[in-house]
């Protein structure tokens, strides 16, 4: 520690780190960015936290709090065990944004500081070392991830550590460095985890196995035994963190599906070089031509077949598209996963530039040159790619640069000038690159976020209303997005959600069943509504907005933030007989479909029709008093109430014909195309809507006619988003569905159409009075659900049931989930096509919903079980070491 301490190189590590992000974030704003670092990464972490004080169980398996109620491993994804986050539950003074900002910067310099003590240890100049690890620091990746996607770099320390634990185990027989690094870098981000073992593998090999390969017998053993050795410590790692990845690989088959064009495309290239991943890319490696003339250069320029085992497998790795595939789980081709390669390719760069000699002869000064003229013609080969279309004459100059400097630096020994040039060119491209992406989060959007009024607001409710029900949040789309994942307060519930893994029943629900509309460019975005309809489906009883919405009125707030209430809004639990079959339903079009269920409840029709047979007589009736045990008696046999549904009634919708400086809009056959050059607002003509009809319902096809680029249209504050089909996350919203309040005027009202050239076609429009389409007798019964009733992973309530039905939640349907009614399983099953739901008979009843994560207990044993494992070793290494200095009768040799 001392020396490390008296080492300059690590000081000027450690400042130049930190100079970095002030030159290139924080000068912008705060060390984070308005993507997902504002809306996933920060939130999720805090929650992750709140929940941790408020049930003390460091092992959860459900976050009632989220997209309605979810399997809490559809978001451990983002730190629900990673070490740093589970070290700010001991700080509670401390603010989550504040803390994930600190640890973040520390992340980033601690990880160029480990790296170049592991290449202090290589018998290499120091010149070339901090050389390297000044090239490692600034390699695109690593800064712009620790203020973007955090679980792209935030590993990095714990993988840099773990190859010092290879040389450790190798050298000296020590494991405990790399099981324990291998254990923070898994729990860290498990995505990424796969292709750091699959690293220090390739490093291992390369590094130490393969000179012991056993070309000859006496080799044999010390291969397979320093091998398997190897290998072994990397499994009892991924044996230590089964808590983890045991339940995640289950969420995440459950909660996303691969997408077959995407999987196409992949198979379609499978032997194509892939120049991103390594040069200038903050989604690959990131860095100069150097490095991938170091490996091409470790190939050819080889003098032992030993020697380019490492460039080799790295050069196939990272320029086979099919890598990418299988390194991304099989979901989709991705340049990301190839991050935790960039510290084997940065060692070549040094051993490339520490073994550079002055060649004499003709042949010296060809196979010298081989690789620079290499790695031109790909360059060459690329320069069509759309990644480097615009610039592929600048990485050709560079390498040409680099050839020129590489001479320069062999005959003229100080500097190593080839270094040096990278550095500085990292340096201006990674200024321009975060500059120019223009992700930094400004102060004044971060302060809006923070604002405390609103918790203020909700502290405020909770004191007064101590029920269990849904509070979203409601602002611009720009706020909307910030706060997807946001609670304000652990007794805050909401609706929105957004994870890369997710309950599928919700999604399909909200998406296609029900038919939200989608404002945000993410496919995988649930974001908040305002459309009222949903919010009373789903027991959204306070909204924090600052709009009105219709059946909420306003209780406390100003013109910026205000709370509203809406005391009709659904129970999150209660019982009915008011239901229709999904047949029934799904026969329902647009706004019946989402109108009806306001008035009835959605059950399966095998349970309907069980319903129906035993309702006849008493006499013929099965015996029903235990109806919640799981036999086919377990139906209650009261007679299902069928009464008309309310309807919202049709009416004419019509666009103004005009022929503007920024906005054409002509009428067509079965509707209009526009052309609109910047976002314009227009009125549009309602006729037929009654003077008390106060919702608005519009419906339209939509066709983009510049498909690469995104278009929208929002009625009065409701948007509808079609993104770009060269989006990542495209989200194929050609349906545009609004249910809006109408607030001023029943014969026009406001639409705002975004930038672009698009057609709307089949236009339908209905007007309704929400008081009409909804129904407070299908809420029969209800219990007084209170915050208290909420229990780490169960919810315990009292509820008399007037008289036999269903038992109706508003919680996301998953089959992990268990209902006791009075203490006796129930048979569970989809209620309203996508939520918890089970049968119940009149009577009181206690109703339990508790949720076990699927994996977890299987997880946790196998984690117990690497437990196990780690300390037998130790106990056996302590016993091992302490027999070598006793007297050899005593350790029971003769």
């Amino acid at each position: 520690m001392k020396k490390l301490c008296k080492d300059k190189a690590v000081w000027i590590l450690a400042a130049g780190g930190m100079l970095l992000c002030w030159l290139f974030v924080i000068q912008y704003g705060v060390f984070g960015s308005k993507v997902d670092w504002i809306s996933q990464h920060t939130v999720f972490a805090d929650y992750f936290r709140q929940r941790f004080y408020e049930t003390g169980s460091l092992f959860p398996d459900i976050a009632w709090n989220l997209g309605g109620g979810q399997n809490i491993y559809n978001i451990a994804y983002y730190g629900l065990f990673n070490p740093v986050i589970l070290f700010s539950y001991l700080l509670p003074f401390v603010k989550m944004d504040a803390f994930i900002m600190g640890s973040s910067i520390f992340s980033f310099c601690i990880s160029a500081v480990i790296f170049y003590q592991w290449l202090k240890g290589k018998d290499m100049p120091k010149s070339i070392c901090f050389g390297t690890a000044c090239m490692f620091e600034m390699a695109a990746p690593l800064l712009y991830h620790s203020y973007n996607q955090l679980m792209f770099v935030n590993y990095m320390p714990f993988l840099c550590l773990a190859f010092i634990g290879a040389d450790r185990y190798f050298i000296k027989k020590e494991r405990k460095i790399l099981v324990l690094s291998v254990t923070g870098m898994i729990f860290t981000s498990f995505y990424f985890s796969i292709g750091g073992m699959a690293a220090l593998c390739i490093y291992a090999s390369g590094e130490y196995l393969i000179y012991d390969f056993p070309l000859k017998a006496e080799a044999k053993g010390r291969f397979w035994k320093a091998g398997f050795g190897f290998a072994g410590n990397l499994i009892l790692s991924v044996l230590l963190c089964g808590v983890l990845l045991l339940p995640a690989a289950a969420s995440l088959l459950a909660g996303r599906q691969r997408e077959g064009s995407r999987a196409g495309n992949t198979v379609r290239g499978l032997l194509r070089f892939v120049l991103k991943r390594v040069l200038y890319s903050p989604y690959g490696i990131g860095l100069t031509s150097l490095a991938l003339i170091a490996l091409v250069a470790g190939v050819v320029c080889a003098k032992t077949w030993r020697e380019m085992v490492i460039p080799l497998l790295l050069l196939v790795i990272l320029n086979v598209p099919a890598f990418g595939y299988l390194l991304n789980g099989g979901l989709y081709e991705k340049d990301k996963v190839f991050i935790p390669f960039l510290p084997l390719v940065c060692l070549q760069t040094a051993k490339y530039m520490n073994s550079s000699t002055y060649g004499t002869s003709s042949k010296e000064k060809i196979r010298e040159l081989l690789p620079y003229a290499i790695v031109f013609f790909l360059i060459w080969t690329e320069r069509d790619a759309s990644t480097v279309k615009q610039y592929w004459m600048l990485i050709l100059a560079e390498c040409c640069a680099m050839y020129v400097l590489y001479l320069v630096h062999q005959r003229f020994p100080g500097p190593a000038w080839p270094l040096l040039a990278s550095c500085v060119i990292l340096f201006f491209y990674g200024w321009e690159c975060n500059k120019s992406r223009d992700y930094m989060l400004s102060e004044e959007r971060y302060e809006a976020v923070q604002a405390e009024k609103k918790s203020i607001y909700l502290e405020q409710i909770f004191e007064e209303d101590a029920s269990l029900y849904r509070i979203d949040q409601l602002g611009t789309g720009q706020e909307n997005h910030d706060n997807i994942n946001r609670i304000l307060d652990i007794r805050q519930n909401i609706t929105s959600l957004y994870s890369s893994s997710y309950n599928p029943a919700y999604r399909e629900f909200r998406n296609h069943i029900f038919g939200l509309n989608e404002p945000l460019r993410n496919d995988m975005m649930q974001a908040a509504t305002d459309n009222p309809c949903f919010l009373t489906f789903m027991g959204v009883k306070y909204i924090l907005a600052k709009n009105p919405v219709q059946g909420y009125s306003k209780i406390e707030g100003t013109d910026s933030w205000a709370i509203y209430c809406n005391p009709l809004a659904a129970p999150v639990l209660y019982a009915t007989n008011q239901v229709i079959g999904e047949s029934e339903y799904f026969d329902l079009s647009f706004p019946d479909n989402q109108t009806s269920l306001l008035q009835r409840a959605v059950v399966p029709d095998t349970y309907l029709a069980r319903t129906e047979l035993t309702s006849g007589s008493d006499s013929a009736a099965p015996d029903v008093k235990n109806n919640h045990i799981k036999e086919e008696a377990s139906i209650p046999k009261s007679r299902v109430r069928q009464a008309k549904l309310s309807v919202m009634k049709p009416c004419e919708f019509v666009l103004p014909q005009t022929e503007e400086e920024n906005i054409k809009i002509q009428k067509t056959e079965n509707g209009y195309e526009l052309w609109v050059k910047k976002e314009t607002e227009i009125m549009a003509e309602l006729t037929k809507a009654a003077s008390a009809d106060n919702l608005l319902a519009v419906d339209f096809s939509v066709e983009n006619l510049r498909p690469r680029k995104d278009m929208y249209i929002q009625i009065e504050e409701q948007t509808n988003r079609l993104t770009s089909v060269s989006s990542e996350y495209a989200n194929h919203n050609t349906n545009f569905t609004y249910m809006v309040t109408l607030k001023h005027s029943k014969a026009r009202i406001s639409i705002k159409l975004g930038q672009g050239k698009y057609r709307i076609r089949d236009v339908r429009a209905y007007t309704g009075n929400m008081d009409e389409l909804k129904s407070t007798a299908l809420y029969q019964s209800w219990p007084e659900l209170g915050q208290k009733a909420v229990q780490g992973d169960t919810i315990t309530e009292k509820i008399d049931v007037k008289e036999d039905g269903f038992l109706i939640t508003s919680i996301p349907f998953d089959e992990n989930f268990t209902v006791l009614i009075d203490g006796k399983e129930a048979d569970i099953f989809k209620v309203n096509t996508a939520f918890l739901g089970a049968g119940i008979t009149q009577g009181q009843h206690e109703v339990t919903i508790l949720y076990q994560a699927p994996g977890k207990r299987l997880g946790m044993v196998i984690s117990l079980t690497g437990i196990l494992i780690l300390l037998l070793q130790q106990v056996v290494k302590l016993k091992a070491s302490s027999c070598e200095k006793m007297p050899l009768f005593i350790c029971g040799h003769r």
